[in-house]
């Protein structure tokens, strides 16, 4: 017999030895364990959600396969035995041989063999047919009882092996996802990431080894590495030389940045790699990095170009969570109807102005005042008002002016509740900021805001705050015409949840017996889930309009904060805020070409002839090459070395909320497409005019917190030159001067900026909707 004889005769081999159903059962195992390991290597999700399906229901399953075997055990070996008295111990006895799958198979023949010695009496039909019966359902226990010991063989074998399995994972995945750290800020990126359409591999860090997560992070289909992901070997272990991206999101600014220095130095000696997938190309990778101190994280975003290495095998991102909360807090702020007449809370008229009190100054505290400070420029155009309250704030306030000196005028000796209007203008210069940071020119800006430090009340409800809030807020009778409209907000910040939700909770009441209606009231609440969904389920009672919530309408409490708002994977890895900075860095770069007479991109040129289209009310092309700008957008992004202009950028794209509402318009949740979606906006010549002096405003207000500070035009370096109107190295420019004194010609930024936003706006590369007047974190939670 050749080879080709032998290999073919060995099916009949083996089915003569082990049977039919032996056979298949083998093979079936077989598939179904290659079809995992493909599925594990080119579809992980797949083999994410089988795995997990089969972790939650195997138990469900056992069970239902034992009652399965009793039952059909019971029944069969009862009706073999004749003797009453003995069927249950036997039934008992046998049904055990079962589950031990020691049972002999003879016992379910049909065959009607003839044993040895005198013949034996012929079966009647109703005990041929009994015979029958028991056997088949001693055929469907023997078949149940292989499949309870299978999969009890593989949750044994899968829960005593897990920990091999997953690093024998860890060596062979590529094109994951690395979370450093099981924080508030990693568990949301993972539940983002669990839920996202395009699923992968995600891997996390956690030094602490009974976090009580980390169980969770396995249900769902998570691999965990416990560790320092400061050391190079426990990097190593996450195989982040194979990820696409990794987020530094532990405790101490300090753990991540030594963090994303270890994986750099690691890809910078050892190289990415592709895992088993050696036909793919691997691409940079992408390290978000969370710093938590707003200081610390301009230094590091200043430097992080230093931090990537020449190849650019990686690339770093600095995020900050409590400047993304802040900015979401001025998108509810934005687009808020208050009051029972509902009208905006944000400032819409000339003759109306915004009123600020935070409470608490600690680091969010600080980082809302300079948040609010830089992006709260509405159409009124003019200064907001801030009254700062907290314990021992004088020594809190101190520091903080000495870094910011324009932040705010000083303030000694001034009453913190009253406020001269002439003050609230740009070209005033009734108050002043510290001597140093004052200008000698009549027409230079020098502060920012109109803001009060304040000692905070024993209690919140204190009569005298209470007057003093009234003060404040409330336009007294017969008041003269420069007294203007107070648009106020609360702002409870301390650092504490409760202590937070307690006294936004009592002032409420305060001013629900006070009458007040048209005081909105927002409290910061980042870690305590439940109180934040309970105040989002009465807001949304609230708005329904039943007469049993209509008092939670006065003075609502908007909580703001959470995770989910400012941190997720999609707001830190592509929001509509950074793609929009990129287009607005690309239209800087594509002016500045055609300024200097150098030829501008083709495809740029197309876009922006759809814009004077879509602005004329006509129909733009169907097809415009948004990939084509797209990769050129980030290539320019990705080649700007100045952190500065990437700064200006994002802030500019997230004052496009305040730009839109001036046409009573808000972006759509997700509002980032690459289809064209054309939405009529008006062409009004006032409100692009408003636009482009609210754009002025904040550059100015960036400018100043920035360190910068205003410096006369200088002359042309040489003859025929255009003027020189800043200085880098010095930090003067020559425009942080009041609107009305902008020569025309250096206007231009301002409109680029508002034709870019309005006209992706009018094509519907970004989707707007009419805004509804409800804090956007109630409506889209």
């Amino acid at each position: 017999m050749n080879l080709l004889e032998t290999i073919s005769s060995l099916p009949g081999v083996v089915l003569d030895h082990m049977g039919t159903w032996s056979f298949l059962l083998i093979v079936a195992v077989v598939a179904v364990f290659l079809t995992l390991v493909t599925l594990s290597l080119f579809r992980p999700h797949r083999a994410v959600s089988i795995r997990r399906q089969f972790e939650r229901k195997a138990p469900f399953v056992l069970l239902g396969l034992g009652l399965l075997i009793f039952l059909f055990s019971s029944l069969a070996f009862g009706l073999q035995e004749e003797d009453n008295l003995l069927s249950f111990a036997v039934t008992a006895y046998e049904t055990t041989q079962i589950f031990s799958l020691n049972t002999d198979p003879d016992r379910i023949s049909k065959k009607d063999e003839t044993p040895p010695g005198p013949p034996a009496k012929a079966l009647s039909p109703e005990e041929r047919k009994k015979r029958d019966v028991s056997s088949l359902l001693l055929v469907g226990a023997m078949f149940c009882s292989s499949l309870f010991v299978l999969i009890l063989g593989f949750s044994a074998i899968a829960t005593l092996f897990r920990h091999a399995f997953d690093n024998l994972l860890l060596m062979t995945i590529s094109r994951h996802v690395v979370i450093c750290g099981l924080g508030r800020i990693g568990r949301e990126i993972f539940s983002d990431l669990i839920k996202t359409e395009k699923k992968r591999w995600i891997v996390v860090i956690e030094p602490d080894a009974e976090n009580d997560y980390i169980e969770w992070v396995r249900q769902q289909g998570g691999l965990v590495v416990i560790g320092d992901a400061t050391r190079e070997e426990v990097l190593v272990a996450a195989s982040i030389r194979a990820a696409d991206e990794i987020f530094l999101v532990m405790g101490h600014d300090e753990t991540n940045i030594e963090a994303a220095i270890e994986a750099r130095d690691l890809l910078k000696s050892k190289g990415r790699s592709q895992g088993i997938a050696f036909w793919r190309k691997p691409s940079a990778l992408r390290c978000s990095l969370h710093i938590l101190n707003r200081d610390l994280a301009s230094i590091v975003r200043i430097q992080s170009n230093d931090m990537e290495t020449d190849d650019q095998i990686i690339r770093i991102d600095v995020f900050n969570a409590l400047e993304r909360t802040a900015r979401r807090l001025i998108e509810d702020i934005v687009g808020l109807d208050v009051g029972e007449q509902r009208h905006p809370l944000r400032p819409t008229r000339h003759d109306e102005v915004s009123h600020f009190v935070i409470l608490g100054f600690e680091e969010f505290g600080q980082t809302l005042a300079l948040q609010l400070a830089e992006q709260a420029h509405f159409e009124n155009l003019k200064r907001l008002r801030m009254t700062i309250l907290d314990h021992d704030i004088a020594k809190k306030a101190k520091p903080f002016q000495s870094r910011y000196p324009r932040f705010a005028p000083e303030s000694t000796g001034l009453d913190p509740w009253h406020f001269d209007p002439a003050a609230d203008s740009w070209s005033s210069r009734s108050l002043r900021p510290a001597p140093l940071a004052c200008s000698d020119d009549p027409t230079a800006i020098e502060y920012v805001t109109n803001a009060r430090f304040c000692e905070v009340y024993d209690e919140i409800t204190d009569d005298e705050f209470i007057a003093n809030l009234r003060r404040a807020f409330e336009r007294p009778a017969g008041a003269l015409p420069d007294v203007p409209f107070v648009r106020p907000a609360i702002l409870i910040c301390f650092a504490e949840d409760g202590k937070n939700f307690a006294l936004a909770e009592r002032l409420r009441q305060k001013l629900r017996i006070e009458g007040i209606v048209d005081w909105p009231i927002f409290v910061w609440i980042p870690e305590q889930q439940e109180l934040s969904r309970l105040l989002l389920d009465q807001m949304d009672s609230a708005s329904q309009g039943d007469s049993a919530s209509r008092a939670a309408e006065k003075a609502p409490l908007i909580p703001f904060g959470q995770c989910s708002d400012s941190t997720s994977y999609h707001e830190i890895t592509d929001s509509w805020s950074d793609w929009l900075a990129r287009y607005i860095n690309l239209a800087w770069d594509q002016d500045y070409r055609k300024k200097t007479n150098q030829p501008t991109d083709p495809d740029w040129n197309e876009l922006m002839q759809a814009f004077d289209l879509a602005k004329n009310g006509r129909v733009p092309p169907a097809k415009l090459p948004l990939s084509r700008l797209d990769r050129l957008s980030e290539k320019l992004w990705k080649g700007e070395r100045r952190e500065a202009m990437r700064a200006s950028n994002r802030s500019a794209a997230i004052h496009s909320v305040s730009k839109l509402a001036v046409y009573g318009l808000e972006f759509d949740e997700n509002c980032h497409t690459s289809e064209l979606r054309h939405h009529a906006i008006p062409d009004d010549p006032s409100k692009n005019d408003v636009l482009r002096q609210m754009e002025h405003n904040r550059w100015i207000a960036e400018r100043l917190l920035g360190g910068w500070r205003f410096g006369p035009v200088e002359p042309p370096a040489k003859p025929g030159g255009d003027p020189i109107t800043k200085n880098v190295a010095r930090q003067t420019h020559s425009m942080i001067i009041p609107w009305e004194h902008v020569p025309p010609e250096f206007r231009y930024k301002d409109e680029t900026i508002v034709t870019v936003v309005l006209g992706l706006c009018r094509l519907g590369i970004l989707r707007t909707q009419p805004s509804d007047g409800k804090p956007r974190r109630a409506t889209h939670r």
